[in-house]
C-alpha cells in the first residue's frame, strides 16, 4: 500500500462494497491522530483495510483530482449550477459539485457521452474512465 500525509478536504465513510483492487482512502493513525492515504494494490491488502474499517474515510471528488488525471480546467459555469467543465484531448468532463453525490459528464460531443452518472470519488473516476476506454 501507498502511505502518503494527508490533511484537509471533504471526506465521507464509504461502505464496504466500495472496497476494490485500486481503490483510495485515508486511514486514521490512532497514535498520530493523522490521517494516511492507501492505495489497495491487490487482495490481499482487502483485509487490512476491512480490518481498519472503523478509521477509515474517503476524499469526495473535487477539482484537484480530476486535474490530476490531466484534465485542463475549461470553464465554470456561472449560472449557479456549480458546474465545473475540463477538456482533455478532444474529450469533455462536466462536474456538478454541489451535493455529497456529485454528477459526472464524459464524452467526446454532445451527442458522444460516454458516462453521465455520480461519481464520489477519484477512485470511481478511474473506473469509469477505463469502462468507456477513454485515452
Amino acid at each position: 500500500m501507498e502511505n502518503q500525509k494527508v490533511e484537509g478536504g471533504k471526506y465521507y465513510t464509504p461502505t464496504i462494497e466500495e472496497f476494490y483492487v485500486g481503490f483510495e482512502y485515508e486511514v486514521l493513525d490512532p497514535d498520530t491522530k493523522e490521517y494516511y492515504k492507501w492505495v489497495i494494490s491487490d487482495k490481499n491488502e482487502l483485509w487490512e483495510a476491512f480490518d481498519e474499517y472503523p478509521l477509515v474515510r474517503v476524499k469526495h471528488l473535487d477539482q484537484s483530482d480530476i486535474e490530476s488525471l490531466g484534465w485542463i480546467h475549461d470553464q465554470y459555469a456561472g449560472d449557479g449550477t456549480h458546474v465545473l467543465n475540463f477538456k482533455h484531448n478532444d474529450w469533455f468532463l462536466n462536474f456538478w459539485h454541489n451535493s455529497s453525490n456529485p454528477l459526472v459528464e464524459i464524452g467526446r460531443d454532445e451527442y458522444d457521452t460516454g458516462f453521465f452518472g455520480n461519481c464520489k470519488n477519484i477512485s470511481e473516476l478511474k473506473r469509469i474512465l477505463k469502462q468507456i476506454e477513454y485515452k
